[in-house]
């Protein structure tokens, strides 16, 4: 008689996000996490780690209703060597890029989805960095990534305009 005890059988059920702009956000999002996380491997942005870590963007939660403690957490790995293996880093951009289109979504109405695919289809690596760079989990959304990013399109569309005005600014006083 075999006296060990009968395998758990795997009951988690990742958390899912039912706004329908999250699909339309979600591989737009996926693409700058892509070149984000590329660019952290090529040393561009070697604070990727810390600003996942800050906004505990490489957590996915699961929910186990067979457990004691119901929400489950497992976080993934984001340092440059463990992501040099392509299922981790799979997985990170994964798990990164449904984390970051839910906070996107966030109070995002249908009348917003057209100029929002706009706006998103701009987001790449560099505004990805500054986008989480100056934000926290309780402000990051569509309506704060709208603004930098405007901001950065045009900036970048006429750069001599932008620094006339900011050199104007400062030297009003």
């Amino acid at each position: 008689m075999d006296n060990a005890k009968p395998a758990k059988t795997q009951t988690r059920i990742p958390l899912q996000c039912l706004n329908p702009a999250y699909g339309l956000f979600y591989p737009l999002i996926e693409r700058a996490v892509n070149d984000l996380t590329d660019s952290h491997l090529t040393g561009k942005c070697p604070s990727m780690p810390a600003l996942l870590s800050k906004l505990d963007l490489a957590t996915r939660v699961y929910y186990d209703p067979s457990s004691r403690f119901p929400y489950v957490r497992e976080t993934c790995a984001t340092n440059s060597v463990a992501l040099q293996a392509p299922e981790k880093r799979a997985a990170l951009v994964d798990v990164v890029s449904d984390n970051l289109t839910v906070l996107m979504v966030r109070g995002v109405t249908a009348a917003d989805h057209a100029v929002a695919l706009v706006v998103l289809a701009h987001l790449d690596a560099e505004m990805l960095q500054a986008l989480l760079e100056q934000s926290h989990v309780n402000t990051l959304d569509y309506a704060r990534a709208k603004t930098l990013l405007i901001g950065t399109v045009s900036r970048r569309h006429d750069e001599t305009l932008w620094q006339s005005l900011d050199d104007t600014i400062n030297n009003i006083g």
